[in-house]
């Protein structure tokens, strides 16, 4: 007998399963008792099984959760679902699938409700034109459309934008900024096309920050303005931005156009990394996945450039009070790539030195240090090592910006101790980092 699960148990055995054929029984017997409950009029039940259906089933994908969606909807004019349904039934994936008339009935209930974002969609709608097979942003030349059913309109589609827009939705001002920066629909001004994207970012549109710092870095509809750019798209950061966060980590990180920074790199690149926002309503953001494990990659070899500095063998470690074994197994395992000097595989392991470093950082009391914190901390406890193994005080705190400096201590000290093996180490170290240049 299977095992009767709370919501969250059962969604939470669905995250963590491998394979769904392993809890084929539970997700049945789960998801037929959230079936029978909408049946009979529980509106929970029905936006849980509409909601997760598509996870547990394959057939009449999208079909099964409107329906439930509908049901919904008659009961408590949920103005969201209406925009949802909408929207959804006249942008299949597949245009045949398409169900035009369903999706103007929704979209106009919502907008006799004041549904912003369904006066945006209409808008669109005006703007390409809608007939009964597909909208005309999909046409093609051989393809003939039954019936129109919304002629196109670029005036309407300009007014519904304004509405939108003057109603406070951001992405509709970010729409309206473009017209303006453009001459698209409106005359080109300038001025307006700012203010526009002004307002679009407090209403908290990433897009409309990342749209005008494009426009700035490239130069073609505002007049280039890279310290401009980088202002824009550092509001896009404040607000979520993944975009935003790995475009300003390249400038700063390789960029001959500004100072390069790397530190202020390493910030936004684990901005980027670090963005939930690649997964929104159960699917994927290709381009903002592409973007984000670049960030990962970028910032891998930036915190690798420091941490590989602070390598040193087994019998080195065994002085440090909070390494555990784990941790110096992949500071050994990185030495030995470093002594081999492959720099592609040296990069891949600066995840396991951000994750390492962070480690150390809650491990130590030295957390005044901020974003670099990790970093500094870790470094002062390959500094605490130096000082117990030899018995001295070097005189100073090392921080990554004087590594150079630890490494010509460590060195002098070791060759004074005769401490042979160690600079055999320092050595190694010095050569990769001259050869990686």
């Amino acid at each position: 007998m299977t095992k009767n699960l709370s919501d969250e148990e059962f969604l939470k055995l669905l995250s963590d399963a491998e394979y769904y054929d392993d809890i084929r029984e539970i997700i049945d017997n789960h998801m037929n008792k959230k079936l029978q409950e909408a049946k009979n009029g529980d509106i929970d039940a029905m936006r849980f099984y509409a909601r997760h259906y598509s996870e547990c089933y394959l057939p009449d994908f999208g079909k099964v959760e409107i329906y439930w969606y509908k049901k919904i909807v008659q009961a408590t004019e949920d103005v969201e679902l209406m925009n949802f349904i909408g929207e959804f039934c006249g942008e299949r994936c597949d245009p045949e699938e398409n169900d035009v008339a369903e999706s103007i009935k929704y979209l106009n209930m919502a907008i006799e409700r004041g549904d912003l974002k369904s006066i945006y969609a209409m808008g669109w709608k005006y703007y390409h034109g809608v007939d009964t097979r597909k909208s005309k942003y999909y046409h093609n030349s051989e393809f003939k459309p039954d019936e129109v059913v919304i002629p196109e309109d670029k005036q309407k589609a300009l007014e519904y934008f304004m509405r939108a827009a003057n109603g406070g939705y951001g992405e509709a001002m970010t729409t309206l900024a473009s017209c303006y920066a453009r001459g698209n629909l409106v005359e080109k001004d300038l001025k307006k096309s700012l203010l526009w994207f002004e307002k679009a970012v407090k209403a908290g549109d990433e897009e409309a920050a990342e749209q005008v710092g494009d426009m700035f870095y490239n130069g073609e509809e505002f007049e280039k303005n890279l310290t401009v750019a980088v202002e824009w798209y550092k509001k896009g950061a404040e607000i979520g931005s993944l975009s935003c966060s790995y475009k300003l980590g390249l400038m700063y990180s390789r960029s001959d156009e500004v100072e390069k920074n790397e530190d202020e790199a390493a910030k936004y690149f684990l901005q980027a990394a670090n963005n939930s926002k690649v997964f929104q309503k159960e699917k994927i953001n290709m381009a903002w996945y592409g973007e984000q494990q670049g960030a990962k990659r970028e910032l891998a070899k930036i915190y690798l450039s420091k941490a590989r500095k602070l390598l040193f063998q087994s019998a080195f470690f065994d002085f440090d009070p909070i390494a555990t074994p784990k941790e110096k197994n992949i500071l050994n395992f990185s030495l030995e790539i470093l002594k081999n000097g492959n720099k592609n595989e040296v990069e891949s392991l600066g995840y396991y030195f951000l994750e390492l470093a962070r480690t150390f950082f809650e491990k130590s009391e030295e957390k005044e240090f901020g974003l670099d914190g990790s970093l500094n901390a870790f470094a002062q406890s390959r500094t605490k090592i130096v000082m117990k193994k030899y018995g001295v005080n070097p005189g100073k705190t090392f921080k990554f910006e004087d590594l150079d400096d630890f490494l010509k201590y460590l060195s002098e000290i070791s060759t004074e101790k005769g401490d042979t093996e160690i600079q055999k180490q320092i050595e190694t170290i010095q050569n990769f980092e001259k050869n990686s240049e």
